[in-house]
């Protein structure tokens, strides 16, 4: 007999897993942390002294197979002038979720010199899941 489950059916299943959710919620801090060295200008060498940490300890941080712990998140947003930001929301229905092209915000966000600038900000569920 043929199996006849389709592709999409079984990528709609896997989204369900705790794996899928897990990877898509470290992927999104890491699109973050890289988000924001690019807006600060910063390299990666550069976060790696501020944090008093290897190169090589954010190189694996931000390689994107790294399980971020609490403490590791608010550290990493502390050294990159962030607030870790973190909320249970209900589930969303995949047609209403906001893509990661849509709803982009432009928030004011001051450096460390004072001077106010506009930074091009993930939408409101990648702040949520990464700020």
């Amino acid at each position: 007999m043929k199996n006849d489950i389709s592709i999409e059916a079984l990528f709609e299943e896997a989204q369900k897993s705790d794996e899928y959710l897990e990877e898509s919620a470290i992927l999104s801090f890491t699109r973050s942390v890289l988000n924001r060295l690019e807006a600060l200008k910063l390299t990666k060498r550069q976060l790696a002294a501020l944090m008093k940490v290897s190169p090589a300890y954010v190189a694996k941080l931000i390689g994107g197979s790294n399980n971020f712990t609490l403490r590791t998140m608010v550290k990493v947003a502390k050294h990159l002038d962030c607030e870790l930001w973190m909320e249970l929301r209900p589930a969303i229905a995949e047609a209403v979720r906001p893509s990661d092209q849509a709803a982009t915000e432009f928030l004011t966000l001051s450096d460390k010199d004072n001077e106010s600038k506009k930074l091009a900000c993930a939408d409101y569920e990648d702040l949520a899941l990464a700020a």
